[in-house]
């Protein structure tokens, strides 16, 4: 976004964390802010000195998101919560907070989603439900949104390399535990998962690429699938029933072999 001459504040939930960025955007307008989008202060703040710094705000990209490995038993009240927090509430909040600048310039709201929004998943089910929700607040909000001049976009990707599928990966604080099956299909899923998500997964700058594009559309659709894997995803959900999808990872869950009741 820097390079096409859009002035970025570039969220942090950790702003002790900037070093990485500022080097990689060095020369650029790039500007890394304290923002945790579950904490309403930071909203406040940041959108105050976009607006006492520039005036106005042209769009608002949602990618702030976590996911939590495990299977729905295995989570925690805490853990399910906090992924709604972040993945749907934090997006809503700082949609809604900005709605008085965008509404001044036509600006453009982008949802960060998944086709894990469209899809559900076994072993990532609190990130499937999360996405599940942005998917329903982003269409209403589309509608409502139109009758402002502002256009709502769901961004599907496929797997990029981040640091959600690296170095900051998360599982349930329970899992495993909950019954002598799950450490087995626990195995399976991530093996799964490994296999066809981060082995295949693109670079960030590829998405990000395609999201200049659809800021600068002039009449943008609602959803956009992108990255790997989203293409056979998108085919299975328009042209296959869920029965499919249940014997597809049916057999790969039951070619786990335990001998645990």
């Amino acid at each position: 976004m820097g390079q096409a001459g859009y002035v970025v504040y570039a969220g942090l939930r950790e702003i002790n964390t900037k070093d990485t960025l500022v080097a990689e955007t060095k020369g650029l307008p790039v500007h890394p802010v304290q923002l945790d989008v579950t904490n309403p202060d930071d909203l406040r703040l940041v959108l105050a000195q976009i607006e006492k710094e520039h005036g106005h705000l042209d769009g608002v990209i949602n990618n702030a998101a976590i996911g939590i490995g495990g299977f729905l038993e295995e989570m925690t009240e805490d853990e399910m919560r906090w992924v709604f927090e972040v993945n749907v509430l934090g997006a809503w909040s700082l949609t809604k907070e900005a709605l008085p600048m965008l509404r001044k310039t036509g600006g453009r709201v982008l949802m960060i989603s998944s086709l894990s929004g469209q899809m559900g998943v076994p072993g990532l089910g609190s990130y499937c439900m999360s996405k599940f929700a942005l998917e329903g607040l982003s269409e209403s909000w589309r509608h409502e949104l139109k009758q402002f001049g502002i256009d709502l976009v769901l961004i599907q990707p496929g797997a990029y390399k981040t640091a959600m599928t690296g170095p900051n990966r998360k599982f349930a604080s329970k899992a495993g535990t909950s019954h002598p099956k799950y450490p087995a299909l626990n195995q399976a899923i991530i093996g799964w998962y490994d296999k066809v998500a981060v082995e295949r997964a693109y670079p960030p700058s590829h998405l990000a690429e395609r999201v200049l594009k659809i800021l600068q559309h002039p009449r943008p659709k609602i959803r956009y699938a992108i990255g790997p894997s989203t293409g056979w995803r998108r085919l299975i959900l328009r042209w296959l029933p869920f029965s499919f999808i249940e014997w597809y990872f049916n057999r790969m869950l039951s070619s786990v072999h335990e001998d645990t009741p």
